[in-house]
C-alpha cells in the first residue's frame, strides 16, 4: 500500500472556509438581532395623522373650557381671557388692549374696540358660524388642507428653550392653496390638549397663540356669551364681507 496524501483535499478547504466565515458571522449577526428585538419593549408607533386624529377626537369631549391667551404678530401682542361653550359660542375678553371684547353668539360675531368707540358686527347664519368656530371641526378643517407630521420626532419636548413644560409638536404643511397659512406648528399637551399655536403667512409673518391655565367641562353658562349693552359707539355692520 502506497503512502498518499491526506483524505482532504487542502486546497478545496481554503475555498470553502471563506464561505463558512460569512455564513458564520451571518448567523451570529442574526442571532444577536434577535436576543435585542426580546429584549427591547414593545412599543406602538403612532403616526403623526393618528395623533393629530387623537387630538381632535379629544376635542369632541370637550362641552366647554376658558385659558388665558396671548396673541403675538409681529411686533403687536395682545392677551386676556378666552371662554368656548359648543359648539360655536366664544369669547374674549382682552386686558391687552384694555376693555376689548370679541364676542360670538352663534349667530352673530361682535368686535368692541373702545378706543376707537368702534363696534364691529358680522352675521353668520348657523351653520356658518358652526363650521367656522366648532373646535373639533376646525381641527378637521386643518388635516383636510394640511399635511401633518412630526416636527423632529414623535418624543415629548421642551415647549420652548429652557421650558420645563413637555408637549409634542407637529408640523402642518399646507397642501391646498386656498388655506391662509403656508405652514402650522401646533405645539399639544400630555393631554392632548393644544397649547401653542404658531402660523407662518404668505409674507412669512409669523402668527403665535398661547393658551395657557385651561379648565375644561365648567358648564359655563350660555348668557355669558350673549349680547351685551356696550357703551355708545358707532357700529360697522358686515365688516367682513363688506355688507
Amino acid at each position: 500500500m502506497t503512502s498518499g496524501g491526506p483524505l482532504w483535499d487542502s486546497r478545496r478547504t481554503r475555498s470553502i472556509a471563506p464561505g463558512m466565515k460569512v455564513l458564520a458571522r451571518s448567523l451570529t449577526f442574526c442571532g444577536i438581532l434577535f436576543v435585542v428585538t426580546a429584549l427591547a419593549p414593545a412599543q406602538d408607533f403612532v403616526t403623526a395623522q393618528e395623533f393629530f386624529g387623537k387630538v381632535s377626537a379629544k376635542f369632541t369631549t370637550i362641552k366647554d373650557y376658558s385659558c388665558d391667551f396671548t396673541y403675538s404678530k409681529d411686533e403687536t401682542v395682545s392677551s386676556g381671557k378666552l371662554y368656548y361653550r359648543a359648539p360655536n359660542l366664544v369669547r374674549m375678553d382682552y386686558t391687552t388692549p384694555k376693555g376689548q371684547v370679541v364676542l360670538m353668539d352663534g349667530e352673530k360675531l361682535q368686535i368692541l374696540i373702545p378706543s376707537l368707540s368702534l363696534i364691529l358686527e358680522q352675521v353668520f347664519s348657523k351653520k356658518t358660524a358652526r363650521a367656522d368656530i366648532g373646535t373639533e371641526r376646525a381641527l378637521r378643517m386643518l388635516s383636510e388642507g394640511f399635511d401633518v407630521a412630526y416636527l423632529d420626532k414623535p418624543d415629548l419636548v421642551p415647549l420652548e428653550s429652557g421650558s420645563r413644560e413637555q408637549v409634542t409638536k407637529l408640523r402642518l404643511t399646507r397642501r391646498l392653496a386656498s388655506e391662509m397659512y403656508r405652514e402650522v406648528i401646533l405645539s399639544i399637551s400630555k393631554d392632548l390638549l393644544i397649547r401653542r399655536w404658531e402660523g407662518k403667512l404668505e409674507d412669512r409673518t409669523s402668527v403665535v397663540m398661547d393658551y395657557a391655565g385651561i379648565r375644561l367641562n365648567q358648564n359655563l353658562p350660555a348668557s355669558k356669551f350673549k349680547e351685551e349693552a356696550w357703551p355708545e359707539a358707532n357700529v360697522y355692520t358686515d365688516f367682513l364681507t363688506g355688507g
